[in-house]
């Protein structure tokens, strides 16, 4: 089953204004939710840019399609890692490396 329920309700976010982001009812995302029904690929896509989440977290595939589940804060890393230009990637990964020297 979609993700989706649990997102929106982790993010605080009602069925009204999702299915109003997506230009849908909200009956439409209940019967997604529910499993009634499934969202073609271009809804899913909204769906997971709205929420900073992979298609494949969306569809239950876990990170990256490995199966493995990564909790809240790591998934929202990850989605603003995705965001970064490179020269912000590596001063990123030289801050985590100089938290993580151990000497």
């Amino acid at each position: 089953m979609l993700k989706i329920r649990e997102l929106r309700i982790e993010k605080g976010i009602s069925q009204k204004e999702l299915a109003e982001y997506l230009g849908m009812s909200a009956g439409n995302l209940c019967d997604w939710e529910k499993g009634r029904t499934e969202p073609d690929i271009s809804a899913l896509i909204r769906i997971a840019d709205y929420f900073d989440e992979s298609v494949d977290y969306l569809i239950g595939r876990g990170w990256e399609g490995g199966g493995e589940t990564l909790s809240a804060p790591k998934r929202r890393l990850i989605g603003k890692i995705r965001k970064m230009d490179d020269s912000t990637a590596e001063l990123l990964l030289k801050t985590i490396d100089a938290f993580s020297y151990n000497g």
